[in-house]
């Protein structure tokens, strides 16, 4: 079966379909809203369903070929990193294909920093001065004054050694294009808390970078309040039965707090002042890990070697003082 792309369906005008078109969302859509369509369409669709006696072979390629389309639409979407570059070479949600991706951490975006940008741009080719052609480049003229040019009349190259070029032969640098990437490299501030895929001109370009923030394995915003962050804590069972000191890390930096013995999972302490910008909040979920599940083999040989230090203990030998009557046989036992 051909490998499926996020763009080579074909609605029944012989357009291509968008991968929002497929699962038949908005482009603004939400990842629920995504992941809904994509639940609702597999149970429609899926192979299993029409895999009986009555239903014609052109009807289950369709269904299959549909599933798959939809299929590779759904992980298209549901990543967002994969969405961003997807909307940006479509020129959806107002991209362009011309934007260059800065990725920043949670901590970046909060705290704002700077970012150099590479962005790509073509220029003429100096092995074939931007003519595509094979040969040598004519080093008495440029592009603006190859017209007048006496020495390659015109053409902008010349044949190898200075002999008579070849026609049909093309440049091997720039594939006959004429031109090759090149790279402009420059600084991109980035606002304090941008928004995700948010647009921020590039300096002395006309370009725009996208700030794409990824996702933290430490922090997550809430949904609530957007200057409150949240953030676990994990902690034994001893350890929360115990309760005590322990150390939290913050946007702004390390912090201790409190938990108070007995704690079960799911609790929550409150950092105030210690959310983005120091506006909001940081929300601490206690998560009271589960005790190590020792495997049979392993609790018998546990179980083993506890026995064999209490034997050891009980057989250690003591320090014993003894006297003896006749004077000549006298010492002691340790």
């Amino acid at each position: 079966m051909a490998a499926h792309t996020a763009r080579d369906e074909k609605n029944t005008n012989g357009e291509e379909e968008s991968c929002y078109d497929i699962l038949g969302v908005s482009p603004t859509a939400s990842e629920k809203e995504i992941r809904k369509a994509y639940r609702l369409l597999a149970l429609k669709y899926h192979p299993d369903k029409y895999r009986g006696p009555s239903d014609d072979e052109k009807k289950k390629a369709d269904v299959a070929k549909k599933f798959a389309s939809m299929t590779v639409a759904f992980h298209c979407l549901s990543d967002p990193l994969k969405r961003l570059k997807y909307d940006r070479e479509n020129a959806v949600n107002g991209l362009e294909k011309s934007d260059v991706l800065i990725n920043v951490t949670f901590k970046e975006s909060i705290n704002g920093c700077t970012k150099l940008a590479m962005v790509p741009f073509k220029t003429v080719c100096v092995k074939c001065n931007g003519t595509g052609k094979g040969g040598v480049a004519c080093a008495n003229c440029t592009v603006l004054t190859r017209g007048s040019c006496r020495t390659c009349f015109g053409k902008g190259v010349l044949g190898n050694n200075g002999g008579t070029m070849n026609e049909d032969e093309i440049c091997k640098k720039c594939k006959g294009i004429g031109a090759v990437d090149d790279f402009f490299q420059n600084r991109v501030e980035v606002p304090k808390n941008p928004k995700q895929n948010q647009r921020v001109k590039i300096q002395g370009r006309e370009t725009y970078a996208v700030i794409y923030t990824m996702p933290s394995k430490k922090f997550r915003k809430c949904h609530s309040n957007e200057h409150d962050v949240r953030t676990t804590l994990q902690l034994t069972a001893l350890e929360a039965k115990e309760g005590g000191f322990f150390e939290v890390e913050t946007l702004h930096g390390k912090e201790t707090v409190y938990v108070e013995d007995g704690t079960e999972d799911g609790a929550e302490k409150i950092l105030e002042k210690q959310g983005i910008e120091k506006k909001g909040n940081q929300i601490v979920s206690i998560e009271v890990l589960p005790p190590p599940v020792v495997e049979e083999d392993k609790e018998e040989e546990v179980c083993w070697r506890i026995l064999s230090i209490k034997r050891a203990l009980k057989m250690a030998p003591t320090r014993l003082v003894f006297r003896v009557r006749d004077s000549s046989v006298s010492g002691r036992a340790q």
